[in-house]
């Protein structure tokens, strides 16, 4: 959705870009930040539209060296739940609440925060040089590459 609002660099001082802004019909809000010379420009009421017009406008000026109008960014909330997993509270490596060993709270994987952000792991090859692994395992089976694997157990 395109915003009556537009970052708006000019050649000149900030009473330049004021004149500017009233010139237009604008109103200057003030500077963008810490960015040299470019200032915030909106137009009072009205729906949010795209105004390539104006923009075109703001470009024709010679105070004028850049224009953007501004965009609302859609932000998807993620939603995140614990595994379903019985044994998920003995994890303690993945997510160590400090109640299953004496280990300080909040030290482990920080997988959590990894899952939160939408990061899934998938694609990633992972070795595991065990002695045991049960790669027949409901958990593992699907995703087990032999090739890729060495059971030192019955090969001693």
């Amino acid at each position: 959705v395109h915003l009556n609002s537009w970052a708006v660099q000019v050649n000149g001082l900030e009473h330049s870009a004021d004149e500017l802004a009233m010139k237009y019909g604008f109103k200057n809000i003030g500077k963008v930040g810490n960015l040299d010379d470019t200032y915030h420009f909106c137009l009072p009421g009205g729906r949010n539209i795209l105004l390539k017009s104006i923009s075109e406008i703001l470009l024709n000026d010679s105070q004028v060296h850049k224009v953007v109008q501004q965009e609302r960014k859609e932000q998807m909330k993620r939603r995140f739940s614990f595994p379903n997993d019985p044994l998920w509270k003995k994890q303690w490596s993945l997510y160590n609440t400090g109640k299953i060993t004496k280990a300080t709270h909040g030290l482990d994987l920080n997988v959590v925060h990894a899952w939160i952000q939408g990061l899934t792991g998938a694609g990633v090859v992972i070795s595991v040089v065990d002695d045991g692994l049960d790669h027949y395992h409901q958990d593992l089976k699907a995703n087990y590459d032999s090739s890729a694997s060495y059971n030192y157990v019955e090969y001693r």
